[in-house]
């Protein structure tokens, strides 16, 4: 039969309405499956058919894969390769094999479906293929190992308390000689200064890269981000807020008005973005070099004559440890350690 020609209203069903027969649903389905012998996954066909259920709706999709998908559309082969740990060429195993999981979830955002990800055990899932069905519909992506299952429970309670918004467009717009050209997180860019969310929640964080195209005249620069969105009571809102940014000819005052998490964060995005499609050392490098170059400035500027030492400024004291503990991370450490 073809999954893909059921009626929404045939399998989606209101929660209150229904509940006893979804918590019933639930606790038999490890009964059901218990002497299930089948290893393969249809993991791309059960997706397709829950983005072809939910399009007329919109919301949310939490998607389970434990095992890399082994049959119909979207099928993968695995290619994990341990020799090539450490190696140069590490990093071409975090590059998608296929576009086809970014398609669907192109499909997904425009349906104003975001999709959460969670990968269960220690196989190899190919997750760098994966990856975008949350990417591109600003969803999240979990891993639970047999070392970490245990905060599984607590996750999904959260996944659905959360205070969530629906259908959200996210509107960057900058004062004069001031651009947005890159941004970080789980999105879609839908134009210069516009970026498409399905679902925006408490959780979400994104990074913004400003620019400056011109020399500032005016000692103040503004940013304001605007969240159009509908609540899970169906009103449709918008919330804008302007940040107002001090304009200063002095490089200490700029060091000193640094915010060091925001600092950590955007660098280390950009490392990561810098390690799909280069090595991941040459990433570490490029992110050192940049710390290095502000410790370079911060030494001929606050350097304690004295006791011979360099004094880091209250506003950055702790970004060298940060990114120190993110090198430690196994997904920077080692990419294998993704999949």
């Amino acid at each position: 039969s073809d999954v893909y020609k059921r009626q929404p209203e045939d399998l989606i069903v209101p929660l209150g309405e229904s509940i006893d027969l979804i918590e019933g649903l639930l606790e038999q389905l490890p009964v059901m499956f218990a002497d299930n012998k089948c290893v393969d996954s249809c993991f791309g066909p059960a997706l397709t058919a829950a983005i072809s259920l939910m399009t007329p709706v919109g919301g949310k999709i939490v998607a389970s894969v434990g095992s890399i998908p082994t049959l119909g559309e979207g099928k993968l082969t695995a290619r994990y390769d341990p020799s090539l740990v450490g190696q140069p060429k590490e990093y071409t195993m975090s590059v998608p094999v296929s576009d086809w999981y970014k398609h669907r979830s192109l499909a997904a955002s425009q349906a104003q479906i975001s999709i959460d990800l969670v990968v269960n055990g220690d196989a190899h899932v190919d997750l760098a293929t994966l990856a975008p069905i949350s990417r591109y519909t600003s969803g999240h992506i979990y891993r639970y190992t047999s070392k970490t299952e245990e905060g599984f429970t607590k996750q999904m309670e959260r996944i659905l308390l959360r205070n969530t918004a629906f259908e959200s467009v996210l509107r960057i717009r900058t004062s004069s000689k001031l651009t947005a050209p890159n941004f970080f997180g789980h999105c879609f860019v839908r134009g210069a200064d516009l970026l498409a969310l399905p679902l925006c929640d408490e959780d979400t964080t994104y990074a913004v890269q400003l620019n400056v195209t011109e020399k500032l005249t005016s000692n103040v620069a503004y940013v304001q981000f605007a969240l159009l969105y509908t609540t899970s009571t169906r009103e449709r809102r918008i919330r804008v807020h302007t940040f107002r940014l001090g304009v200063s000819n002095s490089p200490a005052k700029v060091m000193n008005g640094l915010d060091e998490l925001a600092v950590a964060g955007m660098m280390t995005k950009t490392c990561i973005d810098m390690g799909v499609n280069n090595p991941i050392a040459v990433a570490q490098q490029k992110t050192t070099d940049r710390l290095s170059a502000i410790l370079k400035y911060l030494k001929g500027k606050v350097q304690d004559r004295y006791l011979n030492q360099m004094l880091l400024p209250e506003s950055l004291k702790h970004l060298p440890q940060i990114l120190a503990g993110f090198y430690r991370c196994a997904a920077v450490r080692s990419i294998s350690a993704l999949d």
